[in-house]
């Protein structure tokens, strides 16, 4: 007997299941459609256009366009002062050819103030920077620019959203910080990123130092001053990194050895650097315990993002109750019982 029968019985019994969740998958994503756009219309109705206060699209598109254009010219002038000295070689450069070199710096770093004097005119009346990040050390009128342009409280329910789109969140599985991987988009803003932990970093711990009162060489009267509240907090991250022994050393993984590449100018031009293996600087050659890190470097980098994600947390919770949105305690508080980053 023919099982042909049996055979489109099947097939009609698939086909009917694929379509049933075909219709199950279309319906859930019509529903979380619908919640997306609740939440949306919840959000403008809480301020406007869902932006901060002081801040509309256009605006917040000006400030991009103008910190942009901003660091293409500190790009160019930078190149163009690199060009006059180190990248001159081999040619050899007479009186003429530097004085001109020297006019065309000259016009670029006015240009450059030009285009700060511009951010700065922006940034006027935004609120946010009028009562919080101007007063900051370390948080300039570039840097004020760059937060606001591409922050948004009424977005970040949480702080940690925050650190998210700047790429300062730790994968749950790992412990580690989330990276960019080959192939794979950024699950981050990479620029963002880089500008918070090289410039914003190194600025807050600048000039959050503590200082002594003194006359500076142009006769100026400087007043004394105390360390900042992120100046405090990096130091307290990178002297607890310090002293927080683990039992095999990260700098060679409990081989006692690891491998050391010669400095440029140790290398002839054309040539690739070596790799030499040495005893490790960080176990002493031990193996562990060591200190935390693979090394002073490690525990640097570490302590300034720490300082910078605190910075943020701060940002997140005045920019909400500026705003008037709900401020609630971060995770490490509020499930975990942790004390905050000042008392820590």
């Amino acid at each position: 007997m023919c099982k042909y029968p049996l055979c489109m019985a099947k097939k009609k019994k698939t086909e009917a299941k694929k379509t049933e969740t075909k219709k199950k998958k279309a319906k859930k994503a019509k529903k979380a459609k619908k919640a997306k756009k609740a939440e949306v219309h919840s959000i403008e109705e809480a301020n406007g256009s869902g932006l901060p206060r002081g801040v509309d699209e256009g605006k917040i598109q000006k400030l991009r366009n103008a910190l942009r254009y901003f660091y293409d010219l500190q790009k160019l002038r930078i190149q163009s002062g690199n060009r006059a000295a180190k990248q001159a070689e081999p040619a050899k450069l007479d009186p003429d050819d530097k004085a001109f070199l020297d006019r065309t710096s000259d016009g670029l770093n006015a240009l450059e103030k030009d285009a700060w004097k511009e951010l700065k005119r922006l940034l006027k009346g935004v609120p946010i920077w009028e009562q919080w990040l101007k007063h900051e050390r370390g948080c300039a009128e570039t840097m004020g620019a760059l937060i606001i342009a591409y922050f948004n409280p009424h977005i970040a329910s949480t702080p940690s959203k925050f650190w998210a789109f700047a790429g300062l969140s730790v994968d749950n599985t790992t412990g580690k910080t989330i990276c960019r991987k080959r192939g794979e988009k950024a699950p981050f803003n990479p620029w963002l990123k880089s500008k918070l932990i090289a410039v914003l970093g190194t600025n807050l711990i600048k000039a959050g130092s503590e200082t002594e009162a003194k006359t500076d060489k142009a006769g100026r009267k400087r007043k004394a001053r105390k360390a900042s509240e992120w100046y405090k907090t990096y130091v307290g991250r990178k002297h607890r990194r310090e002293h927080q022994m683990v039992e095999v050393c990260m700098g060679c993984n409990g081989t006692g050895s690891r491998a050391k590449v010669e400095r440029e100018e140790e290398v002839d031009p054309g040539e690739k650097k070596s790799r030499t293996q040495t005893e490790c600087w960080n176990c002493n050659g031990t193996g562990g315990p060591a200190p935390w890190g693979a090394d002073k470097a490690h525990r640097e980098l570490d302590a300034r993002r720490y300082a910078v994600k605190m910075f943020l947390l701060s940002l997140w919770r005045e920019w909400r109750a500026l705003e008037g949105l709900p401020v609630r305690p971060p995770y490490s508080e509020e499930k975990l019982g942790m004390a905050p980053h000042s008392a820590a």
